[in-house]
């Protein structure tokens, strides 16, 4: 009755990473949307101001943990900076009273569903907007996820 107990636990244990791989699934769709709005928040100048340094540090904090989380593939953040590059083009374009507002709008956006490790940089996202006067209204939400439909349909 213990000999078959005992040989079940000489037996090895299979590797934790296998265990565990279901457990730590990343969705890679919203890692690649986090990583595209790190990118656009580590654009900002960061001697701006108090709150755009923190905007930049949260962005480059949460973009060193995607990168320990789901490390990018060969020329995936090439695509990522295009992406992030068309959309800050695209923003620059728009009048500049809602310049502000719908980049705040995208980044919120792009945040949506993204990893724990993104909380940060959404929080500072918030406070920036906020600490700059940048209310964001309904069209501004709309605009937003219009550029996103079209420049980062993932």
């Amino acid at each position: 009755m213990i000999a078959p107990l005992l040989a079940a636990l000489s037996r090895p244990l299979p590797p934790p990473s296998l265990a565990l791989r279901s457990v730590w699934r990343v969705d890679r769709a919203h890692v690649d949307r986090a990583r595209v709005a790190c990118l656009l928040c580590t654009a900002f100048r960061a001697a701006a101001s108090p709150h755009v340094r923190a905007l930049h540090a949260a962005a480059m904090g949460a973009a060193r943990t995607l990168a320990d989380l789901a490390p990018p593939a060969d020329g995936e953040l090439d695509v990522r900076r295009d992406t992030a590059v068309a959309l800050r083009d695209r923003v620059a374009a728009m009048p500049e009273a809602d310049r502000a507002p719908v980049l705040v709008a995208v980044v919120r956006e792009l945040l949506t569903d993204a990893p724990d490790c993104c909380a940060a940089l959404d929080r500072a996202v918030r406070d920036a907007a906020r600490h700059h006067a940048h209310a964001v209204t309904a069209e501004h939400e709309a605009a937003a996820l219009a550029l996103l439909a079209q420049e980062c349909p993932t």
